[in-house]
This record gives structure tokens, C-alpha cells and sequence, in this order.
């Protein structure tokens, strides 16, 4: 039951049911069903903050955490949450962009980081 899968995990992200039925339309809701039994790490990670903080301050090489501006508020807090807990990582916000962020807006952000 991979789409009900989906369907709930993006409903509990913040997805209304008009966006989540404009969603099931598109190619790639198919790409998000094959991935549904992922989801399960997913939450697991966003159920229990412990596991950021135990993990994050170990990660020993840098890291960019890129969010879009207009995207939830929980884009913005996991964004934060893992930039703080990270020794070494740079947050950069792309203003205008949601969590699909156009590959126009990302490339310079990464060009510039790499």
C-alpha cells in the first residue's frame, strides 16, 4: 500500500489534500510510491530528535544544508536542526525556492560550495 503510504507521510508534512490529489498526477508520485518503504527512517528520524543529536556532531567532513525559503516550517527547522548539531556545516536558505527547488537556484548555491 505504498501510495497510502506516501499520502500519509506528505499529509503530515503539511501537503493539503488539494496540493497531495494535484501531486498523484504528476510522473513523480510514481517515484515516491517505489519509495514508500523508506518513509519508515524518515519518520523514525523525525520522531526522535535524540538520534540527530548523537549522530550529527560526529559527521567529520563539511556540509551544506540548503533549504528554500518558501518551503514549510518544518523545512526550515530540520534545516536548522542539523546545521547547529553539525561541527562543520554551513546552512544556506534559497530564497523564493520550496523544497522542489528549481535546478537554476541550486546550481549556483553548489557551485559556489564546491
Amino acid at each position: 500500500r505504498n501510495d497510502e503510504a506516501v499520502a500519509r507521510f506528505m499529509s503530515t508534512a503539511g501537503i493539503d489534500e488539494g496540493e497531495l490529489e494535484d501531486f498523484k498526477q504528476t510522473p513523480m508520485w510514481r517515484a515516491f510510491s517505489n519509495l514508500a518503504p523508506t518513509l519508515v527512517y524518515d519518520t523514525t528520524m523525525m520522531a526522535d530528535p535524540g538520534l540527530l543529536g548523537d549522530r550529527a556532531p560526529k559527521v567529520a567532513v563539511p556540509l551544506l544544508v540548503i533549504d528554500g525559503g518558501d518551503s514549510p516550517p518544518w523545512a526550515s527547522e530540520c534545516a536548522e536542526a542539523v546545521a547547529g548539531a553539525v561541527p562543520d556545516a554551513r546552512r544556506h536558505t534559497i530564497p523564493g525556492q520550496t523544497h522542489e527547488v528549481s535546478t537554476d537556484a541550486l546550481a549556483p548555491v553548489l557551485l559556489d560550495w564546491f
